[in-house]
Order: structure tokens, then sequence, then C-alpha cells
């Protein structure tokens, strides 16, 4: 593809994995394209990421939380978070408490507790 084009940079994040979407002028609605051809007269754009905490599954989600630390980490409290509410101060909520900040583990800290807790179990 031409660099000159105007998908140049979109047509690149495809190649690379993004997911697509393109503007369906009947509907007025963006819809994801699996093969784009990136035409000129198409409207092309890579697809919104949707935030985590804009679609929590029924289990929840396992979070570092806190009411001060705008970034909680691993020097805060572990919450299992199964509501988010955008219209209200404290947003996250578990089963009994509801916190203003919220950041879910990443894969290693994940790893790491699990095993903590296998030596946990192995000395028990």
């Amino acid at each position: 593809m031409n660099p000159n084009n105007r998908h140049y940079h979109i047509a690149y994040a495809w190649i690379n994995g993004a997911t697509i979407e393109f503007l369906d002028k009947k509907c007025g609605e963006w819809k994801v394209i699996e093969n784009p051809s990136f035409d000129e007269d198409v409207e092309y754009r890579l697809k919104p990421k949707v935030a985590w905490y804009e679609n929590i599954a029924d289990s929840g989600v396992l979070c570092w939380v806190s009411n001060s630390n705008r970034d909680p980490n691993s020097e805060n409290v572990l919450a299992l978070i199964k509501t988010y509410d955008k219209n209200v101060d404290y947003k996250f909520s578990s089963k009994a408490y509801k916190w203003q900040y919220a950041q879910p583990l990443t894969f290693i800290e994940i790893a790491t507790l699990l095993r903590t807790a296998e030596k946990i179990n192995e000395t028990l």
C-alpha cells in the first residue's frame, strides 16, 4: 500500500492484528470488517477498545482497589469487583464494599499469588 494512502496507518495496524471497522453509510453505524479493501471513498477506523470495567463477567474481576490511590497496586487491597457504576463516586463494587479506584491484576501478579498460595498450602 502506498504510504500516501489516507488509510495507510489503519492498514498497517490491521496487518499487525488490529480489528478494523468501516462506516456503513446506509445505517450510519460502525461495523467490523474482516478483510478491508481500504478504498479511498470508505471511512475506516480502529475498533475502539472496551475498558475492562465496561464488561465485567458474572464471576467478577480480581483487582487492587483503593479510595485514595488513583492507580491501585500491590500496596493496596485485593477485591473481586462485581459491578461498575459510572454515575456514583464509589464506582467499583464487590459483594460487600465499594471503592473509587480499581485496577485488575496483571498475569504476573496472578501467577505470583498462585505460587504463594501453593507454598502456604504445602506448609499446612
